[in-house]
């Protein structure tokens, strides 16, 4: 199936220059064909996200061309304006998905608003609701590395796409071939009917005037003197985040000169999250050497902002998301009391797995905390809930871990514009107090106790990554733990229970311990990951360190593995896991025969999975031992010793050292001399095949699978 299509592809005449050389490169390849065309990308509320390049599980011009497609459909039995609103960051080929989006749209009577230039996130949830659009297009992949694009869709609130729209759009996307299936006019085809027109000047001051009107002490940073390093991260964030800072007075700005302007290429960090410290390095280092109070930076579609704060001794500290959130949470209430603008029972929203510490500051301050699933789509569907209600101005902030803040309703999704504008106004105001971002912290910890809260992820790549998440998560629920790292669990949260947990279902599990530490586990919604968020409580920073260390340690894998496993020739996982060499057939079996496997090697389990695995293996290993003789696969490697020309390649390559060389008379056409030749230990080696492949006399081959055997079959099929 996939290999029909992939010669589909290749045969059409494709109108992107960059795809058919690709699809030309892979032939023969199947693996590669298998991963590009078995299966297309998933089109769900958080839209499309994947791999640049050619086949239906990448992104590409005829990929996006469906899914606009499925989502145009949807469009025309909405009645409203029929209008979508459109923008893009500086990833790869945004420009370019953005316009034949707008293209397809435009072919089915859709009217496009698009931004003439990259704009991020929050523009383009403004755009859709000020335009009164039937929904929204974002291409981006967010902080994903540079090989990534992707396509954010959003409903006529300016929220990411509901579960229910969401799948009729993906309904009609499968509706649609993926070549030929969508309608398409050219961009300028579509300007020239007056179907694609571009935002208004109008509505992008609109935004402006909005982020600015949510300022907590409005006019104090045109006097604070604060000193600023930014970085865009060569992303979308330069023009509106450099524009709000300077109208509320905050000048004296230093951009990171090699992430300043737009660049897909990412050349200074493969990972443009502002989460992780190799994205704010550089950065880093300009703070250092100008004395900057600040040093601020958003990701390439300017949903996310991270910060690292100057101390008291000179040096920077990055500030985890879980702590800005509470910060600006403690910020906005206090400077709101203090000004006489907090609303009548305020309300403010975090995802459930952010840390509880807000929960107590919202209470400190009268304010209600409301706990959402993970996706900010959640906090906005409360903004939409209180809106509905005629009470939107209760709505103050929310926020989640993964550095994605909202301070008021103008848009509903989060955005580092206003997140950046806050924390510059924090930073100004506590310096001009005599304190700081750090001392505040302390403050905080010190009055509500030293929470940690920490994120651990385990990938899972390729085709089978998506398979392997759920049968983790199946088995958690099959088999509940009953303790971890030495503490009993007293409480499971299963979130597929909407019936327990008043929320719409969801693929989470929180583990509460005896000693009120939580554990939740939930797959990732845009990678092929599965992360485990820590909270713990101590006195002090180590108390809560050594608590969360000893937790990690239950589900991490040891630090010596790697290193076993080249000595025993065993496969790892991307996780330094053991892998075993069929997860059903042969599950406590290393690919490597001999090697057995049981217990936390190849992943967490609790005690009587460990010794339930264990006695197959000893089983197993008792099978081999009880015999007279061993039984080994048939097909193994055998040099021809004529061929053979001594040269060690075969040997190098050998994954199980099966491949030894010494010194043999051989009769060569009746000319007898002594030569160094292959030999291969029959019971070591695996029939891998790895010697056929590098073998540059053609000396090796496999039996069974002889060149001259598999010629004879192919023959005689195609008789």
């Amino acid at each position: 199936m996939y290999l029909d299509e992939y010669k589909r592809w290749l045969a059409a005449d494709l109108e992107d220059a960059d795809l058919k050389p690709e699809l030309v490169k892979v032939e023969g390849n199947d693996d590669e064909i298998k991963d590009r065309f078995a299966v297309a990308l998933k089109f769900g509320t958080a839209g499309l996200r994947g791999v640049l390049g050619a086949g239906t599980n990448r992104m590409n011009i005829y990929v996006v061309r469906q899914a606009t497609q499925g989502l145009a459909n949807w469009v025309l039995t909405q009645g409203g304006t029929q209008t979508v609103a459109i923008s893009y960051d500086s990833r790869l080929k945004s420009d370019v998905f953005a316009k034949t989006a707008a293209g397809v749209l435009a072919a089915n009577g859709i009217k496009v608003r698009i931004y003439d230039a990259l704009m991020p996130v929050p523009a383009l949830s403004f755009a859709t609701r000020y335009y009164n659009c039937n929904a929204g297009i974002m291409v981006t992949a967010s902080h994903n590395p540079a090989k990534y694009n992707g396509y954010k869709a959003y409903g006529p609130d300016g929220c990411q796409m509901t579960d229910d729209a969401a799948a009729i759009v993906y309904d009609e996307i499968q509706k649609t071939d993926v070549l030929t299936g969508a309608k398409y006019i050219s961009f300028a085809e579509g300007v020239e009917q007056g179907l694609i027109r571009f935002v208004g000047d109008d509505c992008k001051k609109a935004l402006y005037d909005a982020i600015e009107a949510r300022q907590v002490r409005p006019g104090l940073c045109k006097t604070a003197g604060l000193k600023l390093v930014y970085s865009p991260l060569n992303g979308s964030g330069l023009v509106p985040v450099t524009h709000v800072l300077n109208d509320m007075g905050i000048t004296d700005i230093t951009i990171v000169p090699e992430q300043e302007y737009p660049n897909g290429y990412f050349t200074t960090c493969s990972y443009p999250n502002p989460e992780i410290f190799e994205a704010l390095k550089l950065g880093l280092e300009l703070a250092t050497k100008t004395g900057a109070d600040l040093m601020l930076a958003t990701d390439p579609d300017a949903d996310r902002v991270g910060i690292a704060m100057k101390c008291p001794d000179g040096s920077y500290e990055l500030v985890s998301g879980n702590e800005m959130g509470v910060l600006l949470l403690d910020y906005i209430c206090a400077g709101r009391i203090e000004k006489g603008t907090m609303p009548k029972n305020p309300v403010a929203v975090k995802s459930i797995v952010s840390t509880p510490l807000a929960d107590a500051v919202a209470k400190h301050y009268g304010v209600e905390m409301r706990n959402v699933l993970t996706g900010f789509k959640w906090i906005g569907d409360q903004i939409a809930n209180l809106e509905a209600a005629g009470e939107v101005d209760r709505f103050i902030f929310g926020f989640e871990e993964s550095y994605g803040y909202l301070a008021g309703p103008y848009v509903r999704d989060k955005d580092a514009v206003i997140g950046s504008m806050l924390i510059c106004e924090m930073a100004a105001y506590y310096r001009s107090i005599g304190s700081s971002i750090k001392q505040r912290l302390e403050e905080i910890y010190k009055q509500y106790g030293r929470y940690l809260n920490k994120v651990d992820s385990f990938e899972f790549p390729g085709l089978t990554g998506m398979e392997k998440m759920a049968s983790i998560m199946q088995k958690l629920r099959d088999e509940p733990l009953t303790e971890l790292a030495g503490h009993k669990v007293v409480k499971v949260t299963d979130y597929k229970k909407p019936e327990e947990t008043g929320l719409p279902a969801a693929n989470v599990l929180i583990y509460t311990l005896d000693n009120g530490a939580t554990v939740v586990v939930r797959p990732s919604g845009t990678e092929p990951k599965i992360k485990t968020y820590f909270t713990t409580l101590g006195k002090d920073l180590a108390e809560a360190q050594a608590q969360k260390d000893a937790l990690a340690a239950a589900i991490e894998p040891n630090p010596g593995v790697r290193k076993i496993a080249t000595m025993l020739t065993a496969s790892i996982d991307t996780n330094n896991f053991l892998t075993e060499a069929h997860a059903k057939l042969r599950p406590v079996e290393s690919p490597t025969a001999g090697i057995f496997l049981s217990g936390v090697c190849q992943g967490p389990k609790d005690i009587p999975e460990t010794v339930a695995q264990a006695g197959a293996a000893a089983v197993k290993a008792i099978g081999l031992l009880a015999k007279d003789k061993l039984m080994t696969n048939p097909c193994t490697a055998k040099p021809d010793e004529l061929l053979c020309n001594g040269c060690s390649t075969c040997a190098n390559v050998c994954p199980y050292g099966a491949i030894t060389y010494e010194e043999k008379e051989i009769n060569d056409h009746g000319i007898r001399e002594t030569r160094r030749v292959a030999q291969v230990n029959s019971a070591l080696c695996q029939g891998c095949g790895a010697c056929t492949v590098a073998c540059p006399s053609g000396a090796m081959d496999l039996q069974g699978f002889s060149n001259r055997q598999i010629i004879a079959e192919v023959d005689a099929i195609c008789r």
